[in-house]
């Protein structure tokens, strides 16, 4: 049976990271959240304004033919352990995949079905692509690693290379002129088609490891990578401009849409510049999620992924992104549900969200803190409590609005239970375990000096100190 590993930490019934399940629903397990898929995303090209294929981690490979609006699985592979890192397509059918430990993948159907090709990178990780033109096609990896196919993706070959370098980034902007990008400041060009490449000099004298390169042209490009950097050359890389990012974020990927419009992305930002990277301008395009990848299809409609299943979506030119999914991606720790119906889940940052329909939706809701809770536990529709870190306390009458509860402990709260609505115990760090038959207050005592009791009652305190006295 075919499998893949699930990145959880934000999902909802499976909450521990990189279990294996299987790949289809047959034992009985489906992505709720983040949606399609909560995989990290590496890798997007836009085929055209409908068709895109995202690949990531663990095997990770998606395919939409409606803009983003329902997604498919492609089973590029059932190796768990293989990160696919860069997909691209000839045309509308001839399409490969690269990844970790030497991975190559052909399609010739549009994605739809991928078969193995030899590599001969060994196990070495193949990290981009790129189009020589016509059938010809390149790949860069690990320890200068240059491959290139001039039968459409059927066979590939080494190329010698004169790096020892990870290689990040490839991209021919002619048939016979390449550029080849990587880590310790490395910059290689071949003006024969790839079949010889040679060192070319960084005159900004800015030693970084780049990520990315883009020529709009034979002899105008961008490279961008460590620390925010960006690198501009009119003259075919015989020399290069720094420019200034105005973030200090590693750029993961540069492109453009025209000779004038470009961007770049890394961590939780894009930058983006109007006028041929003259001036660049940043913003936070997420507040949780790292951006890894971006492609456009044409000059209107743009895709960019990352951490998460993250995907987001411009039809205007990259003036505005949207969300596919309104996903939650912060790390969830526990969950119940009253019925197959309601249910909460508790996580992260003081995160609680709630579903009324099983889980097809769920919404967040307000809490008044912002440390991680651990367990939630719920008696009714409406009566639950939530625990975590630094003995935070949370409970609802509603189900939907959160106070919290003042405790006599510093303590981590790992775990809460209601038997029924008056009776209530929470357990956490130090051996501390928590009680009460007023669930709006506790209060705590150390009993014995290798556990702490909590009492709700003067009369239960005073019992408290009676006994230490002992």
């Amino acid at each position: 049976m075919k499998s893949t590993i699930l990145r959880i930490g934000s999902f909802l019934s499976l909450l521990t990271i990189g279990i294996v399940f299987p790949a289809r629903a047959q034992e009985g397990w489906q992505w709720q959240n983040p949606l399609p898929q909560g995989n990290d995303l590496l890798g997007v090209e836009a085929i055209d304004a409908n068709t895109i294929i995202a690949v990531g981690r663990y095997g990770t490979s998606l395919r939409t033919t409606d803009a983003g609006t329902t997604w498919s699985r492609m089973d590029v592979t059932t190796n768990t352990d293989i990160s696919l890192k860069s997909v691209l397509f000839l045309n509308s059918s001839t399409g490969w995949v690269v990844g970790s430990l030497g991975s190559i993948f052909y399609s010739s159907n549009g994605g739809k079905d991928w078969v193995s090709r030899n590599s001969p990178a060994g196990t070495r990780n193949l990290n981009a692509l790129a189009s020589g033109g016509g059938s010809v096609g390149f790949a860069v990896g690990d320890s200068g690693t240059i491959i290139r196919t001039t039968d459409g993706g059927l066979q590939w070959n080494s190329l010698a290379s004169p790096a020892t370098a990870d290689l990040r980034s490839v991209f021919f902007p002619t048939s016979t002129i390449g550029y080849v990008a990587g880590d310790l400041g490395t910059l290689l060009k071949s003006t024969d088609a790839g079949a010889h490449w040679f060192n070319v000099p960084d005159t900004s004298a800015t030693v970084r490891d780049f990520q990315s390169i883009y020529f709009r042209t034979r002899d105008t490009g961008w490279v961008s990578g460590s620390q925010g950097v960006i690198l501009g050359t009119t003259t075919g890389g015989a020399s290069w401009v720094r420019q200034f990012s105005g973030t200090s974020t590693t750029l993961l990927q540069i492109t453009f849409n025209n000779t004038s419009v470009g961007f770049a992305v890394g961590g939780r930002v894009i930058v983006q510049t109007s006028n041929g990277g003259t001036t660049w301008l940043p913003a936070v395009l997420d507040t949780v999620n790292a951006l890894r990848g971006i492609s456009f299809s044409d000059v209107r409609n743009g895709w960019i992924v990352g951490d998460n299943g993250e995907t987001k979506k411009t039809t205007d030119r990259g003036v505005t992104w949207t969300r596919l999914h309104e996903n939650i991606t912060f790390d969830l720790y526990s969950n119940i549900f009253i019925d197959v119906h309601r249910g909460w889940a508790v996580g992260a940052e003081g995160t609680i969200i709630h579903t009324i329909d099983g889980g097809n939706s769920w919404f967040r809701e307000s809490t008044p803190v912002t440390k991680s809770l651990r367990s939630t536990f719920f008696v009714s529709a409406t009566q639950g409590w939530a625990v975590g870190d630094s003995g935070t306390l949370l409970a609802t009458a509603d189900g939907i609005t959160w106070s919290q509860t003042p405790v006599d402990s510093p303590a981590a709260l790992s775990s809460v239970h209601f038997p029924d609505p008056l009776h209530g115990w929470a357990v956490g760090q130090r051996g501390t375990i928590l009680r009460t038959t007023k669930p709006h207050r506790l209060e705590h005592c150390d009993f014995r000096p290798q556990f702490r009791y909590h009492f709700d009652s003067e009369d239960d305190r005073r019992r408290c100190a009676l006994d230490r006295g002992r």
